[in-house]
């Protein structure tokens, strides 16, 4: 173990290390597995001291200009450590496995550990126990220690899910970060935030803040918000990126105001408040008379937010004309700000547009714009590596299968979705494959191919339940249920809904024949709360806006 050692997966390093020995050659070619994908995220893990290729791509995106994660990568390589840790122990003469300083190991690690222990079957005939120094039950933080917030909250979910064995060393000392300054940068605290280490985020911006000039102040004040509302922390991020603008450049003060409007509305869920800062952003613009950012590309970003807000007011006014062609005349308006230009940036935000624009076409029912628009703009034949190419068809077909779904046009989702069930059958990318195989199992419904539907719901639930992922099982298990009402076998459908409730608590309460799966989300998630145990909003955009929801659906927290 690597105790206050808070580098992403540090911990993690020195458990696979103790336990490579004793691994099997299947076990091996995991351990092979887990390496490659930290090469492909974490910093400097090539030859040559580069970030690795998904991480730097993720940076200067993602982090510059999203308030919410990406954890496909980070879930994968907790989800199969888990299992792989759990498979070499089980082999071994141990009735118990200790994990001492548990509450002094970096994030990423805890979760994986925690996701061993989530995953353990009885079977494997050992026990977890934790040691702690520290009691997060009964600890509380200083105002303004987001570190120990951050920590503490995890602690406690921890110990709510999981109620480990647990051995408490001494009296309990406060949780607190390590006495040591954390040596790093901003780059470090950049690609920390990537991978959801939010508390060395915290750590690593305290210690540039005692010691930095104030030049960089406003760029560790801005990460910092941006950790802070990923830890659900929404005043205290508002409170960083405010801090951030003081003495800022115009451009740099219209990017703060415009990730201040994201947090309003996707986390606030207040439009007015959220309206006002993008239009506070576009004021800052207009009266600009330095030049010290790409004011087109902020314009457009700021202009891309409004066109959200219109989008949430359409769904919620009942589809009122009105605010959707205000939409999409905000996203157009945005494009061509940014139709010229090569940079990373532009080509990043114009992909952007087009993407939300398709959304806008799926809102109004517009299926065949929706669809035309992803095979014009996203490139199906572009180079890449094979398993880049792979992860790009699975998304991109799952994308396109639902919206010829939408559109009635079975067969072909049918087609679009079964490629991309096959583009990726690794273990620990179930997350993602267990929605395809639900999206393309409600299909085999609508083409009446019940008993199809029937093996694929089945095997979804199996699955789900291994991963102990409750949100799949009720879903698989609500499609399950209606195709076997579908072929009139009640009696074993009644047999799914007692189980369910008895052996695992997911309680099916409508009578078997209102019993239905959700439709199909538009898009594939983006982070997995079973895995990588952080927060989840109080309302899914991606549902909420596509035409799974009715217009006017009223159930959505937005206060005006």
């Amino acid at each position: 173990m690597q105790p206050d050692v808070h580098e992403s997966f540090a911990s993690l390093d020195a458990i696979l290390e103790q336990l490579s020995p004793y691994a099997s050659p299947v076990e091996r070619e995991a351990l092979a597995q887990i390496s490659a994908y930290l090469a492909e995220v974490r910093p400097r893990s090539s030859l040559d001291g580069s970030w690795g290729r998904v991480l730097r791509d993720s940076v200067t995106f993602a982090v510059m200009r999203r308030v919410s994660r990406e954890s496909f990568y980070t879930a994968r390589v907790i989800d199969l450590s888990a299992r792989t840790i759990n498979s070499i122990l089980a082999r071994q003469p141990y009735a118990r496995v200790h994990v001492e300083h548990a509450d002094r190991l970096d994030r990423p690690s805890i979760k994986a550990l925690a996701r061993a222990m989530l995953l353990l079957d009885p079977e494997q005939r050992f026990a977890w126990i934790w040691h702690f120094g520290s009691d997060p039950l009964s600890a509380s933080a200083a105002p303004g220690d987001l570190y120990a917030a951050s920590r503490i909250a995890l602690l406690k979910q921890l110990l709510g899910i999981l109620s480990p064995s647990l051995v408490r060393e001494g009296v309990g000392s406060p949780v607190r970060g390590p006495d040591a300054h954390d040596v790093a940068g901003l780059d470090d605290m950049a690609s920390e935030l990537v991978m959801q280490n939010y508390d060395r985020c915290f750590l690593i911006g305290d210690a540039l803040l005692h010691s930095c000039d104030r030049s960089m102040a406003s760029e560790i004040l801005r990460l910092t918000g941006l950790a802070a509302i990923n830890v659900g922390r929404a005043e205290d991020a508002l409170d960083a990126l405010d801090a951030a603008e003081h003495g800022a450049a115009t451009g740099r003060r219209a990017h703060l105001a415009y990730l201040q409007g994201l947090i309003e509305s996707k986390r606030r869920y207040d439009l007015a408040a959220s309206t006002a800062q993008y239009q506070r952003g576009l004021d800052l613009l207009a009266s600009a008379h330095d030049s010290d950012a790409d004011m087109a590309l902020e314009h457009g970003w700021l202009l891309n937010g409004l066109a959200l807000n219109e989008a949430i007011l359409w769904r919620r006014a009942g589809g009122s004309k009105e605010h959707h062609g205000t939409a999409f005349a905000l996203e157009r308006e945005a494009f061509e700000l940014v139709r010229d230009g090569d940079s990373a940036a532009r080509i990043y935000l114009r992909f952007n547009l087009l993407a939300n624009s398709a959304l806008l076409m799926e809102m109004a029912g517009e299926y065949d714009v929706a669809i035309d628009i992803f095979h014009k703009t996203f490139d199906f034949d572009v180079d890449r590596s094979a398993s880049s190419r792979r992860r790009w068809e699975s998304t991109m077909g799952y994308r396109i299968g639902v919206l010829q779904y939408q559109a009635g046009r079975y067969d072909e989702a049918y087609r679009m979705l079964h490629h991309a069930a096959e583009q990726d059958d690794a273990t620990e990318s179930w997350p993602v494959q267990e929605r395809i195989v639900r999206a393309l199992a409600i299909v085999a419904m609508a083409r009446g191919s019940t008993a199809e539907a029937e093996m694929l719901f089945r095997g979804g639930l199996e699955g789900c339940r291994k991963a102990r992922a409750a949100d799949g099982a009720c879903e698989h298990a609500r499609g399950l249920v209606s195709a076997l009402v579908a072929a009139e076998r009640f009696d074993v459908a009644q047999d799914v809904v007692s189980e369910l409730r008895e052996e695992e608590g997911i309680d099916l309460a409508e009578p078997l024949e209102q019993i239905r799966p959700k439709p199909p989300s538009g898009k594939l998630p983006a982070y997995f709360p079973e895995i990588d145990l952080e927060g989840v909003p109080a309302i899914d955009l991606n549902r909420y806006l596509g035409t799974a929801s009715a217009p006017g659906a009223g159930s959505a927290p937005w206060r005006n």
